[in-house]
């Protein structure tokens, strides 16, 4: 066991070495018996008298080695009146504060420094302290008189199915409610002062019959749509605007002014003229046969005769407004492919059939066999470069080089 330096009187911070104990800490550092100027006594590590570690007893020396006096501070809502005996598991000390409520609780320290702590409990209730003392009305036996915003308490409720103290009050506008204490507090009137005007007589206060909104005119009220209005364009056009598009200028036209260029068309003027029929009016590539007498939900479907050979059904609106100009050939055909060379393959010809959309091309391989191939599969992607035969060959190939290489590792 290791000698014991002699401190016999010496002081470090507040305390003074008196004479060392017999026991030993599990390290075999030794124990002194020391005084404090306070009058406390302590027992402490050598070690750590000697390092600066412990500087006083327990009572003067928190877990941070410093106490603060918070007596008669203000952290928001509470006032700290006196310090109390306890701390908590965070070995804080715990405060007697007042809130301006009126009630008293007991609060850690770090909590009223920190912020976390700001009222007895109180603040969460959407009236605050200062504006009237809550714990007082909960606590009240009679709130008769007593008024909450709008309503005024008339008596108290003889309800026996229910739990708790229910007031019958009497809102301005002359309706008589029940509630109970809890949800009086919080209560400014029976409902009536969050009622607005419906949806519909709002529209008709600020939207009217004859109203003029861009090239749009109001014609009628949808009672059974409300908030829209049946709206007449100059081109002679009906559509159905919401009355807020109306009021912010969003909608301004029923949709004729996205027409860039409306010179071109020669059967611009003639389609918003009402016309229904559009039976043998051509539209780029597509030709309209008859009327297929069903919708979509966008509009009415016409069946349409494109310049290919195929036929596809087409709502007014796409043609009236050039959005469908062809059946969707021109997306998929491309180039003319005859005669350009894509790998092995040679194209020939264009075939009348279809893979996924995109044309079959006829081709000719280098081995003499005729294929025929997707333009997808040719221009795009290059993923087929022969008829097949590129592929058996390159197996072939690799075979016979691994073949050759088990040769020449077996002689060795």
């Amino acid at each position: 066991m290791r000698a014991i330096k002699d401190i016999t009187g010496q002081k470090f911070g507040k305390l003074t070495a008196l004479y060392p104990l017999e026991k030993r800490n599990s390290s075999g550092n030794a124990i002194w018996h020391c005084k404090c100027e306070c009058g406390g006594t302590r027992d402490a590590i050598a070690s750590y008298l000697i390092n600066g570690s412990t500087t006083g007893c327990k009572d003067c020396q928190t877990a941070r080695g410093k106490f603060k006096d918070i007596t008669g501070q203000q952290f928001n809502y509470l006032t700290v009146l006196y310090k109390t005996n306890k701390k908590d598991n965070r070995n804080s000390r715990i405060w007697h504060c007042r809130c301006v409520c009126g009630k008293e609780v007991d609060i850690p320290g770090d909590r009223l420094r920190s912020g976390q702590a700001k009222s007895c409990g109180c603040k969460n209730l959407r009236k605050s302290c200062s504006m009237g003392s809550t714990h007082a009305i909960k606590n009240s036996t009679d709130l008769t008189g007593q008024k909450f915003g709008k309503l005024t308490v008339m008596s108290r409720s003889a309800n026996k199915h229910r739990k708790g103290r229910y007031w019958t009050c009497k809102c301005e506008c002359g309706k008589i409610k029940v509630y109970d204490t809890n949800t009086l507090i919080h209560k400014t009137s029976c409902g009536c002062d969050r009622k607005r005007k419906s949806y519909k007589m709002r529209t008709f206060d600020s939207v009217s019959v004859g109203d003029r909104f861009g090239k749009l005119t109001t014609v009628y009220y949808l009672p059974s749509k409300p908030g829209h209005w049946i709206c007449k364009c100059d081109c002679g056009n009906l559509a159905i605007i919401r009355t807020n598009d109306l009021k912010k200028g969003v909608t301004q036209s029923c949709g004729c002014r996205k027409i860039k260029n409306p010179d071109k068309l020669p059967y611009y003027k003639k389609l918003l003229d009402a016309k229904t029929d559009l039976t043998g009016m051509r539209f780029g590539k597509l030709t309209v046969v008859k009327d297929t007498g069903k919708s979509n939900g966008k509009g009415k479907l016409w069946l349409c005769k494109c310049d290919c050979g195929n036929t596809k059904e087409v709502t007014d609106s796409a043609l009236r407004f050039n959005m469908t100009k062809t059946c969707g050939c021109t997306k998929y055909n491309g180039k003319d492919l005859t005669g350009q060379r894509f790998g092995r393959l040679t194209v020939l010809e264009k075939t009348n059939k279809r893979c996924h959309g995109y044309i079959v091309w006829k081709c000719k391989c280098d081995c003499g066999n005729i294929v025929e191939i997707p333009m997808h599969n040719l221009s795009y992607n290059n993923s087929t470069r022969s008829c097949g035969c590129l592929l058996k060959e390159t197996k072939a190939t690799w075979g016979q080089r691994v073949k050759d290489n088990y040769k020449e590792w077996k002689k060795l």
